[in-house]
């Protein structure tokens, strides 16, 4: 999920759910964007 951002994603289809929503909301507070969708 981590590269996928990286690499520009705005969709990501994941397994595990609560794992990959914390990697997206680390990701946007270390990018400084709030607001996760």
């Amino acid at each position: 999920a981590f590269a996928a951002l990286e690499g520009g994603a705005r969709i990501i289809r994941c397994h595990d759910v609560a794992e990959t929503s914390d990697v997206v909301k680390v990701w946007a507070a270390v990018r400084g964007r709030g607001g996760v969708t």
